[in-house]
């Protein structure tokens, strides 16, 4: 006897997922079928740009759940990254590229451990991506979406993405950004570089900051944001020593 596989309304499952007049006990059941229904879709031309159009509505307790089949389905979506014009091809407004932006930095930053600094969002977890593969397919995924369709957008999730420990991710992330460059007087950049010193990352990334900092005219302007970043190192120096006594 053959076995037969049920087949699975993927269009209507993430429809009644984005469905704001659903509660969240019906969501979170409705994610376990779409993420069966997604990774049995071989063409998904259709359903990824419609996982990723609406995404800055959702709540951080919806996107728990529903973030890591995104980037499951992305990794497996062969989009075309290279041709200009990706995020008016899959109909991504300003709201969706801003806040898919934030969660690919946060996603980049994660390291997979449960000593990843600055700590994740729940959406980014464990649970989410539970191996190193899984993680780094996220990434790439994230990387490739974020050169072709983010512009400007995405100029901090390259940059932090060049420091990742995966040579592939790094590599994806330092090309795009000589091909595109970073707007080291772009005043929205350099305030995310400050924030996002501030905030801790692992050393190669505040490394990077610096001496990105260093060759701004704008951030050599913002005199209190260089002088806390001066001090801090110099916090950083002095504890160096004392450990080394």
């Amino acid at each position: 006897m053959k076995s037969s596989t049920v087949s699975l309304p993927t269009g209507d499952l993430l429809a009644q997922f984005l469905n704001p007049s659903l509660g969240p006990y019906v969501k979170n059941f409705n994610l376990i079928y779409l993420d069966i229904a997604l990774s049995r879709e071989s063409n998904l031309d259709q359903y990824g740009p419609q996982l990723l159009r609406g995404i800055s509505t959702l709540s951080p307790s919806a996107l728990k759940g529903y973030f890591p089949i995104v980037m499951r389905t992305v990794a497996r979506w062969k989009f075309d990254y290279e041709t200009p014009g990706l995020d008016e091809r899959i109909g991504l407004g300003e709201a969706d590229i801003k806040a898919l932006s934030g969660m690919f930095e946060k996603l980049l930053l994660y390291d997979g451990t449960p000593n990843s600094v600055p700590g994740p969002p729940p959406y980014i977890s464990k649970d989410g991506f539970p191996n190193f593969q899984a993680l780094t397919e996220a990434k790439l995924a994230a990387v490739k979406l974020t050169r072709g369709a983010f512009a400007k957008e995405g100029a901090l999730t390259l940059f932090i993405g060049s420091k990742d420990g995966n040579d592939a991710v790094a590599s994806f992330c330092i090309d795009a950004i000589n091909r595109g460059g970073a707007d080291l007087e772009d005043d929205t950049f350099i305030a995310k570089l400050y924030e996002l010193y501030f905030a801790g990352p692992r050393l190669s990334i505040q490394i990077s900051i610096v001496e990105a900092l260093s060759k701004s005219k704008l951030a050599a302007n913002k005199m209190s944001e260089t002088l806390r970043v001066v001090e801090k190192c110099l916090q950083g120096n002095a504890h160096s020593v004392k450990r080394s006594h």
